[in-house]
């Protein structure tokens, strides 16, 4: 787990021991509570997850998975030319020289300055207590004999503190006021007993490590809430460790105790424990409601610390790793399960060299070899290797390692879409096989060929007719896709070779006519049942719970309804629709889902993102060549409007659409309005404008924002004459 895991992992166990602390803190024995935080403290600190099937996450990813088809189906029902929501692979290590985010270097900054002021504070407070001097006193005297631990105890005074406190964790020091009244021996013995519990439990490292814990996530509020509440906690604790030592006939004398002393300790005392008046009425009230611990409050205490550590403590638990035999092969059960320990247990963590040499360990004898080398010859385990989990793990991680010149290896693959074939090679050699991973590996290939098919889907039909432009466009897409997956580990290159559709085919496909639509009347009215009514003034929150909702309850007439549609989309061969209509389909829905996505991902991985809608504007001029269309002049440009909604609450569907289809509109209005000649060297002239319009539509609730823009400009000297239809 990352630093961002653990943190978003802890935010929510801090919630739920709250809640509970709210509920039962007068129910339940104090050290409940300490118990608590202690795992709350162990998920701040360690790095590594504890999977368990009873994890509350566990439950998540089933409802996520559920889902999954659904949120699929959703994604498609825009043109692609228009808008393609994609799902991006999180890029593998890169650059050979260390190099850190602006998140990173801010992260530190608050690290460094939150370590430098308890720091500071903690020695200044030092220096000086080291002024005090030791207390010579019967009463001390005799406290100090009857109180003996290995660490020698000791008790000074001094007259800066208004309060008694106690620091040292070695040679632990109970400091006492110049003004404390040493003739009152009761009072000295409910501050002396308390004191002393506070280093018979060894609550300075405690503090020292809440503090630690803050210090690394400085910039959780929910952290910052814990550490008052469990410094809160460790007094309640000792309080009531006090009043049963003494037993419960003197609560109301320690009350009494506790408001005689200072109201406010004179100064910040960080990793000290203090008797002073600090949430002074909480802890009144707890001394006063303490009563004798009944089983039941114990049985009670023990079923939430232990459901609070499983449930919350502990991450999802890895799917199961069982293989049942596949349709249409030969293979049974038994011959899967042979390779089932190749598949060894966090092999995705190791090297690519050590995963090598223990799966040849296991592949070294004819029957598994015979096995393995049938398997990887059966073409119906091909066909779904992109598909089935163990096919993909036995073509696409297993063989490339094992092979015989398997740290240099060629792979060719080909993406389609709408009869345009893009076929390519990633040649793939493995730098440095001691640390790339296998995840890595697989994360590396995986994302270069799915970010190809992704990227061969989102361009528009002129767009895949264009093979001059194309091809400039598929190189940039490659350079972008090896900067993210090349690393000092592992280097891809890719070849390739683009076919665009064949023109002539395109002059005896009939004319689009809305009875050629996929989608049935009532496919449309089901979408278009979301638009209730008042649904433009519904807050955008209100509005996916909504949409999900409905979802969830007829998921399967939703999922072939969002297909249908998304193919008249695609093939402009909807039936009439108002332009209310269309926009709610083409805008507010996949808004509403690309935000569900943004949140969905935020949930279940911790990883925050913005929602964003794929874009397309362009300028395109045309004449008749002997009943071919020759392309004179084109100005093109795609783009993410990526945008993040400060209050989702309160900003309107309204609102929200009127702002995105302002950017949207008013790029493509650049485009129209703008002379040819000025669109050659227009860029700069865009991005003033995209800058203009990304302020005048954003405001308090909603940023918007334009990213990875590409902008393309081609006359007749370069662009092929096509048929037109």
């Amino acid at each position: 787990m990352n630093l961002w895991q653990m943190s978003f992992s802890a935010s929510i166990m801090i919630v739920a021991v709250i809640m509970i602390r709210a509920l039962a803190i007068n129910k339940l024995p104090k050290k409940t509570f300490l118990i608590l935080w202690g795992i709350v403290l162990c998920r701040l600190f360690i790095p590594f997850s504890f999977p368990s099937q009873f994890s509350v996450y566990s439950l998540f990813n089933t409802v996520y998975a559920k889902n999954e088809e659904v949120k699929t189906s959703l994604t498609n029902i825009i043109p692609t030319s228009t808008i393609v929501p994609a799902l991006e692979f999180p890029a593998a290590t890169t650059a050979s020289a260390p190099s850190f985010s602006p998140l990173e270097i801010g992260w530190f900054v608050g690290f460094t300055l939150c370590s430098l002021y308890f720091t500071i504070a903690y020695f200044r407070c030092r220096r000086e207590f080291k002024t005090s001097i030791p207390v010579e006193h019967n009463f001390t005297n005799s406290f100090l004999f009857k109180h003996k631990i290995v660490r020698p105890i000791q008790i000074r005074q001094l007259s800066t503190i208004s309060a008694p406190l106690t620091y040292g964790i070695f040679r632990p020091v109970i400091l006492m006021p110049k003004t404390t009244d040493w003739d009152d021996e009761q009072q000295l013995q409910f501050v002396f007993a308390h004191e002393y519990i506070h280093i018979r439990r060894f609550d300075a490292i405690t503090k020292l490590l809440l503090t630690a814990a803050l210090c690394i996530h400085w910039y959780n509020p929910l952290v910052w809430l814990m550490y008052i509440l469990f410094n809160r906690d460790i007094e309640l604790s000792c309080d009531e460790t006090v009043v049963r030592t003494f037993g419960e006939q003197m609560k109301s004398s320690y009350a009494h105790t506790l408001i005689s002393m200072e109201e406010k300790k004179s100064r910040f005392t960080p990793l000290c424990n203090s008797f002073s008046k600090n949430a002074i009425e909480e802890r009144i009230t707890a001394i006063m409601k303490i009563k004798k611990t009944s089983i039941a409050a114990i049985i009670m205490a023990a079923i939430l610390t232990t459901g609070v550590a499983i449930t919350l403590a502990t991450t999802a638990a890895e799917k199961s790793t069982s293989l049942t035999a596949l349709p249409a092969t030969s293979f049974t059960n038994e011959d899967y399960d042979k390779l089932l320990a190749l598949r060894m247990d966090g092999y995705e963590k190791l090297s690519v060299a050590e995963f090598r040499n223990r799966a040849w360990k296991i592949i070294d004898n004819p029957d598994t070899l015979a096995l393995l080398e049938r398997m990887l010859q059966d073409t119906e385990l091909q066909k779904i290797r992109y598909t089935n989990e163990m096919a993909s793990f036995l073509f696409n991680t297993l063989n490339p390692i094992i092979a015989e010149n398997w740290e240099q290896q060629h792979f060719p693959y080909y993406a389609q879409s709408k009869n345009a074939t893009l076929e390519y090679e990633i040649t793939r050699r493995i730098v440095d096989k001691d640390q790339l991973t296998v995840g890595e590996h697989e994360q590396a290939i995986k994302g270069m060929v799915n970010g190809l098919q992704r990227f061969i889907d989102g361009e528009s039909d002129a767009a895949l007719q264009d093979k001059a432009t194309m091809q400039i466009r598929i190189q940039q897409e490659i350079t972008r896709l090896s900067k993210q997956f090349n690393s000092s580990s592992l280097l891809l290159k890719v070849d390739y070779n683009y076919r665009e559709p064949d023109p002539s085919a395109k002059i005896n496909l009939p004319e689009i006519k809305p009875a050629n639509s996929m989608a049935s009347k009532d496919d449309y009215n089901l979408l278009l049942s979301l638009q209730t009514d008042n649904w433009a003034n519904m807050s955008v929150e209100a509005f996916a719970k909504q949409m999900w909702l409905a979802y969830n309850n007829d998921e399967e007439r939703y999922s072939l309804a969002f297909e249908r549609v998304g193919e008249d989309l695609l093939s402009e061969s909807y039936p009439p629709l108002s332009n209310e209509e269309l926009a709610f389909i083409t805008i507010t829905l996949a808004a509403s889902n690309s935000e569900n996505r943004a949140e969905h991902q935020k949930q279940f991985t911790g990883e925050i993102s913005n929602p964003y809608l794929r874009c397309y504007a362009h300028k395109i001029k045309e004449r008749d060549i002997g009943g071919n269309s020759l392309i004179e002049f084109a100005a093109t440009a795609d783009y993410e409007l990526t945008y993040s909604i400060k209050k989702p609450d309160q900003l309107t569907l309204k609102e929200r659409d009127r702002n995105l289809s302002g950017v949207i509109n008013g790029i493509q209005t650049f485009f129209d309005r703008t002379m040819d000649d000025d669109l050659v060297n227009g860029r700069p002239e865009l991005e003033a404008e995209i800058d203009r319009l990304t302020k005048q539509y954003s405001n308090s609730l909603i940023q918007i924002r334009v990213e990875n823009l590409n902008y393309l400009v081609q006359d007749e000297r370069n662009l092929e004459i096509f048929q037109k239809q």
